[in-house]
């Protein structure tokens, strides 16, 4: 099973990617996540409603953490992170 998921960003833009719910890794999506400039040590992906973070366990599979089918993620930043190391200008 294919899962089309849209990721929210911080600026109103999203970015799409399909993924294999049944054998992707959580890993590789927050690869993506970190590829368009939302590195994993400062932002975490959220499912909206119910609000449910699911970045945790990245070896679970897509699948594991409830996202088999077509699915929107919020990109959030964590709790006690800043991003002074990133410059906004570069997402």
């Amino acid at each position: 099973m294919v899962s089309y998921l849209a990721i929210v960003c911080r600026l109103p833009r999203k970015e799409t990617r399909n993924f294999r719910a049944d054998i992707s890794l959580l890993q590789l999506l927050l690869d993506f996540m970190t590829s368009i400039g939302y590195h994993q040590k400062l932002y975490s992906l959220a499912l909206s409603f119910p609000r449910l973070v699911v970045s945790r366990d990245p070896n679970a599979t897509l699948r594991d953490v409830t996202i088999d089918r077509d699915t929107t993620l919020n990109i959030e930043e964590k709790e006690g992170q800043t991003d002074d190391d990133d410059d906004d200008d570069n997402r």
